[in-house]
């Protein structure tokens, strides 16, 4: 059974970050227009779930992130923040919630909440993975795992991938093109 071998599964070539939970959406989340100009350095890009969207989108969330907000979430019961270390990084996102397919975002800048993990690459570029992670093949297996429509992280680490060089390669171009 060579195709579900987890030796060749996206879990070899992906890692994801804890994800950040405000635990009050309505009061730290706003839309990019509903900030003030002056305060934008208040508020950070927030990867959140959305409707499908291939490659970009479901952008326009903010979270506010004062050093003191930082430390509500840090210690509040029901919040959570993701580790420093990847705060900004560029990764490739997905929402959970999905009625036809697998949609995956590359996502810069930004802090990641639990309705769109993120994920960053042990190896290769977030384009190469986001191209994987769109193909109609991915999709299948994903649903294949969870008939449900609610994607976990598990779900997609399981996607099997057979390593080929020249693929991949094509993989990264492929993705760069329909990202720009």
């Amino acid at each position: 059974n060579l195709v579900l071998n987890e030796n060749f599964s996206l879990s070899n070539v992906l890692y994801n970050a804890n994800c950040s939970k405000t635990g009050n959406n309505l009061h730290f989340l706003r839309f990019e227009w509903e900030i003030p100009f002056m305060n934008k350095r208040r508020w950070v890009k927030y990867t959140k779930g959305g409707p499908y969207k291939k490659w970009s989108g479901n952008d326009s969330l903010y979270v506010e992130w004062r050093n003191g907000i930082q430390m509500h979430y840090r210690e509040d019961n029901i919040s959570r923040i993701t580790e420093r270390k990847y705060w900004y990084n560029e990764g490739v996102t997905f929402s959970t919630t999905a009625t036809d397919a697998l949609s995956a975002r590359i996502v810069q800048d930004s802090v990641y909440d639990m309705q769109g993990p993120t994920f960053f690459p042990k190896e290769g570029t977030v384009y190469r993975w986001a191209a994987v992670l769109n193909s109609t093949f991915s999709s299948y297996i994903a649903f294949t795992f969870n008939r449900t429509m609610v994607f976990q992280i598990s779900d997609v680490f399981r996607i099997p991938f057979m390593r080929n060089q020249k693929i991949e390669v094509d993989l990264d171009l492929l993705g760069r093109f329909c990202f720009e």
